[in-house]
C-alpha cells in the first residue's frame, strides 16, 4: 500500500512541470477538483497539493461534486451571484441564466484559453453575446453602464474586443428564431394590447411560410417577430395596433417592420 502511494505521488510530480500551466488555466477558469483530475489524469487529491505549490488561492465554500458556477472565486461572489444581480437590469430571467452557465460550461470544457484577461470580463462578454442574440439590440455602451451601475466596472471598448476575440474561437450564440420570441413574450404581449394566444399562433404561422420560401434569410428575428404580430393583429383583433407600437415594444425600427410588412404581407391569408 506504502509503495503504491509513493508510486502516485512520484507519477503526479512527474506530470507537474508539464501540467502546471494548463492546471492553473483551468483552476482559475473555475473548473472542479473532479473535472481538473479528470482531464489531467490525476488524482483528485493531488489537486489540493498542485493549488498549494503553486500558491493560489484557495476557492471557499468547495464541494468537489458542486456545480462550478458555486464556487466563489470571483472575489467574494460566484458567477451565479453575480448573473443574479444583473438579471433585473438586463432583464435576464432563470432560463436565460441557464442557457448562459451552458455557454460558460463549454467553453471550460474545450479549454477556454483566458491567460491575460480578466475572467470577470470574459464572463461579462459571454453574457453580452448572449444578449445580443436574443434580446433587442444593446450597444456595448448600454451594457457597460449597466454592469457599472451593478458594481462590475468594464469598458465598452474592451467589451466589443473580447467579443470579436471569442468569435474568432468559436464561440457563437445561435440567435432566437421569431416563434420563439413571440411565445416567450405572450403575457406580456396580452397584458398591453390584448393579443391572445390564437394571434401569436397565427403570426408563427406566417413566419413559418415565408421561412419556407427563404424570404426570412438574413432579418433580425425580432423585426419578424413585430412585423408578423402586426399584420396578423390587424386581421384577427379589433383593437388598433400600430408599427410604432410594435416597434417600441421590440425595440426594432417601423422603417424595418415596414420593410418586413412587404414581404410577409404576400403570406396574409385573405
Amino acid at each position: 500500500m506504502i509503495l503504491e502511494k509513493n508510486s502516485s505521488l512520484d507519477a503526479s510530480k512527474s506530470k507537474f512541470p508539464t501540467l502546471k500551466d494548463r492546471f492553473v488555466e483551468l483552476y482559475q477558469s473555475g473548473a472542479t477538483h473532479d473535472a481538473i483530475a479528470q482531464e489531467l489524469g490525476i488524482a483528485i487529491p493531488t489537486v489540493s497539493i498542485w493549488r498549494e505549490r503553486l500558491g493560489l488561492r484557495t476557492r471557499r465554500h468547495y464541494s468537489g461534486g458542486g456545480a462550478w458556477w458555486d464556487e466563489r472565486w470571483l472575489s467574494n461572489k460566484s458567477v451565479m451571484q453575480m448573473l443574479k444581480e444583473l438579471a433585473n437590469p438586463l432583464c435576464l430571467n432563470q432560463g436565460d441564466i441557464r442557457s448562459i452557465l451552458g455557454l460558460l460550461t463549454r467553453q471550460i470544457i474545450e479549454g477556454w484559453k483566458i491567460q491575460g484577461r480578466s475572467l470577470q470580463d470574459m464572463i461579462l462578454t459571454a453574457v453580452f453575446l448572449y444578449i445580443r442574440a436574443w434580446r433587442p439590440p444593446m450597444s456595448a455602451s448600454q451594457f457597460s453602464t449597466v454592469c457599472h451601475d451593478a458594481g462590475y466596472r468594464v469598458g465598452h471598448a474592451r467589451i466589443l474586443r473580447l467579443s470579436k476575440e471569442l468569435r474568432q474561437t468559436g464561440v457563437k450564440v445561435d440567435p432566437p428564431k421569431p416563434e420563439e420570441i413571440l411565445k416567450k413574450r405572450k403575457y406580456a404581449l396580452k397584458k398591453d394590447f390584448g393579443i391572445d394566444d390564437h394571434v401569436i399562433n397565427e403570426a408563427c404561422s406566417l413566419i413559418a411560410q415565408a421561412r419556407g420560401q427563404g424570404f426570412t434569410n438574413g432579418k433580425s428575428p425580432f423585426s419578424l417577430a413585430a412585423s408578423a404580430l402586426y399584420l396578423t393583429a390587424q386581421g384577427l383583433t379589433d383593437s388598433c395596433i400600430t408599427e410604432g407600437e410594435m416597434s417600441r415594444f421590440f425595440a426594432v425600427t417601423e422603417v424595418t417592420i415596414r420593410n418586413n410588412n412587404k414581404v410577409l404581407g404576400r403570406f396574409v391569408r385573405k
